[in-house]
């Protein structure tokens, strides 16, 4: 899975006469796209969103301690992932879009026909598209579809190889066992967008309303550090015997200042299971802590995107 992810913005480029009159109504209405007939207007929108992304994110954009503060800004969703771009009836304008936005990090598709192939190939060759579509084909619309998908996903994870993240933790959210159990979760509570963190580390997860779930992350060494933790404080006898038995991880999100102090326990405790064996446990928190100035009425997906 991608380190951090959230809805962004597809840019589709072509004639009227292109299969984009019907990829309208396709698109799901969680995804934001905008259409042009010109290239120039294109690329114009493109490179305004772009550094608008640059001049918010700041030089520590994609250091861990700073992805949270992501959420608190609702440009996230204009930022440009994907540009699907029609040969059409305009020659090389969509190639030479292409290499304009070359600085913007934007994954590219090129839409055209059979007899564009071999172009195709050699600017795929060159690095200056990702994807190619035949207009004409059976199914290019869907085509376009998922291919848009997989290019967003490519350049979340282009963006998460910049993070400083310890082998350990890439090998277990990469495992097929988490990748199964995240892919459930997303679907169950309908989320749109996660970011990976550290103290403590999970994924904080929101849906398109601003909800959010917190998924715990905890390896043997990270266990034995609770349990050690708790020896000298006041823990309930029965969450002291569910940590031993790595059924149950706690201490998650506030200090304990003193022993005998009034702490709640419930609150930062989390039931786990192990998901891959005397390698990784996960747990699901329902109601986490989240920054004091995220206002879902403001930062959340859908107060920033009707799917109109």
């Amino acid at each position: 899975m991608n380190f951090f992810r959230y809805p962004t913005t597809w840019v589709f480029v072509g004639d009227e006469t292109t299969c984009f009159d019907s990829l309208r109504k396709i698109i799901p209405p969680e995804q934001i796209v905008l259409f042009f007939t010109d290239p120039s207007e294109a690329e114009r929108e493109v490179r305004l969103r772009w550094q608008s992304a640059m001049a918010n994110s700041g030089s520590d954009g994609f250091e861990i301690d700073s992805l949270f503060r992501l959420m608190k800004t609702s440009s996230r969703f204009n930022q440009v992932s994907v540009v699907a771009a029609d040969l059409g009836k305009r020659g090389r304008a969509a190639i030479e879009l292409f290499e304009r936005l070359s600085d913007c990090g934007v994954q590219r598709i090129l839409l055209g026909e059979v007899s564009d192939e071999e172009l195709a190939v050699r600017e795929f060759n060159r690095g200056k598209i990702d994807r190619f579509v035949r207009r004409t084909e059976t199914g290019a619309c869907e085509k376009l579809l998922v291919f848009s998908r997989e290019l967003e996903n490519d350049w979340f994870s282009a963006r998460g190889q910049m993070l400083d993240i310890d082998p350990e933790t890439i090998s277990h959210l990469s495992s097929i066992s988490f990748g199964l159990y995240f892919t459930k979760l997303i679907d169950r509570f309908e989320i749109v967008e996660h970011y990976y963190g550290v103290s403590p580390r999970g994924v904080l997860c929101i849906d398109a309303l601003g909800d959010h779930k917190f998924v715990v992350l905890a390896s043997k060494g990270t266990l034995d550090d609770c349990l050690s933790s708790l020896e000298n404080l006041q823990c309930p006898p029965d969450l002291l015997r569910d940590v031993k038995r790595r059924e149950a991880i706690t201490l998650l999100f506030d200090r304990v200042e003193g022993v005998g102090v009034n702490y709640d326990w419930l609150y930062n405790t989390v039931r786990i299971e192990e998901l891959i064996p005397d390698r990784l446990w996960v747990g699901l928190h329902s109601e986490p802590p989240i920054d004091i100035d995220y206002d879902p009425k403001v930062h959340a997906f859908r107060a920033n995107w009707s799917g109109e």
